[in-house]
């Protein structure tokens, strides 16, 4: 028999004790049914662009994040109306709070307004109880500022995971990323802004702008003029996208079902050639990223997030509608 020395026993004891904490923490967190925390890597992907159902045509979408100050948001303002564009805002809740008068401006300016998360936390490391909180708050904060539940999401940073997307959806709303990045975020000069996004732009872009960026409002006038000169034309990320019969590449880029058109989409396409035919983007401020309240989610809300695999089948999926605690949530 081998005598195990006190210090040793103690060593031993301690290291069991320690497992056996761990096991019971484990078991603990299990049972209460928290999520795991939402892996960065995701299969799922949010709409970053659209082919358009007219090779001809050009969309484009300018979308601004909200989440820092409000300095420029006027600025911003009066140069999209002197050009007759109407544009996509993402707003976080607590930017939507402090700067209530900034967000009237923009609503009652035309613009589209979208969800851009309650705080600006990352919702790549979520639970979904906390992914629901951040898009519930924000939603409710907007609602109470304009009267209107948003009908966009877009996760802050552009960071998700597959729990992202599917709390999004199922809460009745459309997750919007971007493939034009101005890097306006990064303090670069006026001239580099026109110049990331020209260079990255194409037909049905999602383009990425901020509020309170350095040099944004200076680099608008000049990005619009570049790009209207090389065929683009305006419009928002409620008018651009599809809303059924479509599938999503591993690229998070839309595409029309051939010979599923439907009546909507048809309509899309038409409207785009018209707007391919003129050099002033649509200022029709009907569309506005936002439903009333209490009156549901969209009609037809992507179906399922992108794969890996470089084109996907859209599947059908039915919607049910609720209202909790003055939330849409869909499931």
């Amino acid at each position: 028999m081998r005598i195990i020395g006190f210090g040793k026993l103690k060593k031993r004891l301690a290291a069991i004790a320690a497992a056996a904490l761990v096991c019971t923490a484990g078991i603990i967190f299990f049972a209460r049914g928290d999520a795991l925390p939402a892996q960065a890597k995701s299969d799922r992907v949010p709409i970053y662009s659209v082919e358009p159902a007219d090779p001809q045509a050009k969309p484009i979408a300018l979308t601004f994040n909200c989440a820092w100050d409000n300095g420029d948001v006027q600025t911003i303002l009066d140069i999209l109306k002197q050009n007759e564009i109407t544009a996509t805002f993402f707003l976080v809740g607590q930017w939507a709070e402090k700067y209530p008068d900034s967000v009237k401006a923009i609503a009652q300016a035309g613009h589209e307004i979208g969800n851009h998360s309650y705080s600006h936390a990352d919702f790549a490391t979520l639970g979904e109880k906390q992914l629901v909180e951040e898009i519930a708050k924000c939603s409710g904060a907007i609602e109470q500022i304009t009267g209107r539940v948003p009908e966009f999401m877009r996760p802050p940073s552009g960071s998700y995971s597959d729990a992202t997307i599917a709390v999004i959806e199922r809460m009745g709303m459309v997750p919007i990323q971007w493939d034009a990045d101005s890097l306006d975020w990064k303090s670069v000069s006026a001239r580099q802004i026109v110049k990331n996004v020209t260079k990255k732009s194409q037909p049905g872009s999602i383009v990425l702008l901020h509020c309170g960026a350095k040099n944004t409002a200076a680099a608008l006038p000049t990005l619009i003029e570049k790009l209207k000169k090389d065929g683009f034309t305006f419009t928002t990320v409620g008018k651009l996208i599809y809303r059924d019969n479509y599938s999503l590449d591993h690229a998070g880029r839309q595409h029309l079902q051939e010979g599923k058109a439907s009546d909507k989409s048809s309509e899309k396409a038409k409207d785009a050639k018209k707007d391919a035919s003129s050099s002033k983007g649509s200022s029709d401020s009907s569309s506005s990223g936002i439903v009333p309240s209490g009156k549901g989610s969209p009609s037809s809300a992507p179906s399922s997030g992108g794969s890996s695999s470089s084109s996907q089948e859209a599947e059908d999926v039915v919607v049910s509608v609720e209202v909790v605690d003055g939330i849409v949530v869909a499931s």
